[in-house]
């Protein structure tokens, strides 16, 4: 071996000795270096009050939600907050419908009509210019705050509380149980503001059905029912008005559901069994049959529990073969129900805009030991007619299209949806001076209020139903 590759070799040996000591240094260095100490653990603690709401929420999803099979697998005993671990189950953006709340009896009242409220139900628009919101009023129930202010359909109002109204502000500013109300008036195309009035929420029991009479145009005599929602309490009230509306030789029915989310699914059947041919209520025809997920429909069919809805003899039917319906976004779920369960039997003729899109029904289900306030209302049936007409989540397109004209009384023959159908029935024009906020006032329609809170449609509900044990 000669003299330089024993100088190369050992030039080797020297490096391999070099990188072994920087490595020893290196991880001597490193294993020297302070642990850094651990981040402390969140406290999720969670309170037992909190995981008894969620156990209760789990139990009852998992057995009657329509889409029970679509609901994340998730551990109720690690959710801190109950509302959004209801939300966080939602077969979402199919079901828009399910909601949870903290105020079972309040919400049971509200199904019998009761609630506290100033007695208005209105619309807000949005100027296409800015993000400035005024209201319109739709409709005022009678012995109301409201009422006793002297507001009525068509007015208009900027301001609460001396604020204008805006995008960002008018949820906060309505949701109030007292304030002062800007009533304004349309003057040309501008909104005028002209008084204040003051307003003070109270209990009121709010009858939905808010006018009934009868309109002789040209010899033909036509009832017309303006009915708010399906309650089950107002039956008898139904079978009322319509005993004298038969009583007065009504050639022909008009009922106006523009403003009416839906509601009891025996009261809907009532309305029926009062409006349709007598031939459907003798053979106790199916009005509408119930579709659930795969637990309920094999607990029904092994109990003899009945998923159809019929028509029943109530002691009064008005034996109608053509039916006249308002329509507007805000006909919904027992109202839609109502439209399409009487389709196969008569002709039903549909007049104003498209329905909501609510084929879907559900059930109140509330802690029957007391233990809490909470409860949920989750959708948990589907339904169709009796010829199988499901699935309409667009909506119902009406046979006529026609405008809601808010600056006309409810019941006046010139007002546009009532005009329209006044048309159809006579073939007689009728003098419509329709005043449009959208082409007056360049606005948009931007959000609907029922009694100061933001409208919810109100599900089909089943009253009564067999529970699973």
């Amino acid at each position: 071996m000669n003299s330089e590759t024993k100088k190369q070799m050992e030039l080797k040996k020297l490096m391999v000795f070099l990188l072994a000591l920087l490595a020893a240094v290196f991880f001597a260095c490193e294993k020297d270096e302070p642990t850094p100490e651990p981040e402390p653990e969140p406290n999720d603690e969670i309170p037992e009050s909190v995981i008894e709401i969620n156990k209760f929420i789990e139990e009852n999803m998992e057995v009657y939600y329509l889409w029970n099979t679509q609901m994340p697998d998730l551990d109720y005993t690690k959710q801190p907050d109950s509302f959004e671990y209801f939300d966080s189950l939602l077969y979402k953006p199919t079901d828009r419908w399910s909601f949870i709340t903290d105020d079972y009896e309040t919400l049971a009242n509200s199904y019998q009509g009761i609630e506290k409220s100033m007695g208005h139900s209105y619309i807000l628009y949005k100027y296409s210019n800015s993000d400035g919101v005024f209201g319109i009023i739709q409709f005022v129930y009678p012995n109301t705050p409201a009422a006793e202010a002297g507001l009525k359909r068509g007015d208009l109002f900027t301001a609460i509380d001396g604020i204008d109204l805006d995008v960002n502000n008018y949820s906060t500013l309505l949701d109030k149980e007292q304030y002062t109300l800007t009533v304004a008036e349309l003057q040309g195309n501008t909104v005028v503001p002209v008084k204040d009035v003051e307003l003070i929420a109270r209990e009121i029991t709010q009858n939905p059905i808010l006018l009934y009479d009868t309109l002789n145009i040209g010899g033909t005599l036509i009832g017309y029912m303006i009915y708010k929602n399906f309650l089950s309490n107002y039956n008898d009230s139904l079978t009322s008005a319509f005993s004298w509306l038969l009583s007065t030789g009504i050639d022909e029915m008009i009922l106006d559901l523009r403003y009416n989310n839906g509601g009891a699914i025996s009261s809907m059947q009532h309305l029926a069994s009062i409006l349709a041919p007598i031939q459907q209520v003798n053979n106790n025809d199916i009005i509408i049959e119930d579709m659930y997920n795969t637990i309920l429909t094999q607990y029904y069919a092994q109990n003899g529990i009945s998923r159809m809805t019929r028509f029943e003899d109530i002691g009064l039917n008005i034996n109608l073969n053509r039916l006249y319906i308002l329509t507007g976004e805000n006909t919904a779920s027992a109202s839609e129900a109502l439209i399409i369960g009487l389709g196969p039997y008569m002709d039903v003729i549909t007049l104003g805009s498209q329905t909501h899109g609510k084929y879907t029904g559900a059930f109140l289900i509330y802690d029957t030991e007391n233990k809490h306030n909470w409860a949920i209302q989750p959708i948990t049936f589907k339904y169709a007619n009796s010829v199988g007409f499901t699935d309409f989540p667009d909506g119902l397109a009406p046979t006529y299209t026609g405008e809601d004209d808010l600056f006309t009384p409810l019941g006046d023959p010139e007002e546009g949806l009532l005009a329209l159908a006044i048309q159809q029935i006579t073939g007689l024009p009728v003098a419509v001076a329709t005043k449009s906020a959208e082409r007056e006032l360049l606005a948009v329609p931007y959000k609907s209020f029922d009694n100061n809170k933001l409208r919810k449609e109100i599900p089909l509900i089943k009253e009564k139903f067999e529970p699973v044990k």
